[in-house]
C-alpha cells in the first residue's frame, strides 16, 4: 500500500525565496576632527601626533568587526550593502584657575552606499544610516597634566563608546528573521 501526502512544503512561497540577510560590509572608514585639536593641547614632546586619524579609523572598524560587520576596506561598494563608516570628532577645553575640563564630542555614522545617479558625484546616500553620539568629559585638578597621552586616550575612549553605540544596528541588519 502506498500512501500519498499533498499539501505545501514548509517555507515555500515568497518569504523563503528572499535572500538571507548580509552583514554589514565597511568598505571606507575616516576619522576628521572638527576645529584646532592642537590649539586644544600643546604637541608630544616625543613628536608623536596628537591625533592619528588612520590608527583610530582600524581601532574602530575593528571594534565593528567583533560586532559581526565585515571589513573591506577600498573595495568597490555594493548598493545596499556596504557602508561607510564616518567618525567627526571635536575636542574643546575649558580652563579655570589651574584646573581644565576636557570635552571630546564624537559622531560616529555608517552610511549606506547608493547606485549613484546619473550627473552626480556622490556614491554615498544619506539613509539609511546608522548614528551614535557621545560626548565625554574629564577634569584634570592641575591643568599642567593635560598632554598628548592623556588626550590621546580620553579620545580613544570617547570612539570606542559612540563605535559600541552602532554595534546593536549592525547585528540588527544582519539578522535572519527568526532572530529577531
Amino acid at each position: 500500500m502506498a500512501v500519498a501526502l499533498a499539501g505545501c512544503k514548509r517555507g515555500s512561497g515568497a518569504a523563503a525565496e528572499a535572500a538571507p540577510p548580509q552583514a554589514v560590509r565597511i568598505v571606507e572608514a575616516r576619522v576628521v576632527a572638527r576645529g584646532p585639536v592642537a590649539a586644544v593641547v600643546p604637541p608630544d614632546p616625543g613628536g608623536a601626533p596628537i591625533l592619528d586619524e588612520a590608527k583610530l579609523a582600524s581601532r574602530a572598524t575593528e571594534r565593528l568587526r567583533a560586532a559581526g560587520a565585515l571589513v573591506a576596506l577600498g573595495a568597490t561598494p555594493e548598493p545596499g550593502r556596504d557602508h561607510r563608516l564616518l567618525i567627526d570628532l571635536r575636542l574643546g577645553q575649558e580652563r579655570e584657575g589651574d584646573a581644565a575640563l576636557l570635552r571630546a564630542t564624537v559622531t560616529a555614522r555608517l552610511v549606506q552606499a547608493a547606485p549613484a545617479a546619473s550627473g552626480s558625484s556622490g556614491r554615498w546616500s544619506g539613509s539609511p544610516r546608522l548614528e551614535s553620539e557621545v560626548v565625554a568629559e574629564r577634569r584634570f585638578a592641575d591643568r599642567a597634566r593635560l598632554d598628548a597621552g592623556a588626550v590621546r586616550a580620553h579620545l580613544e575612549r570617547a570612539i570606542d563608546d559612540a563605535v559600541d553605540g552602532l554595534a546593536p544596528g549592525v547585528r540588527l541588519r544582519a539578522a535572519a528573521a527568526p532572530e529577531l
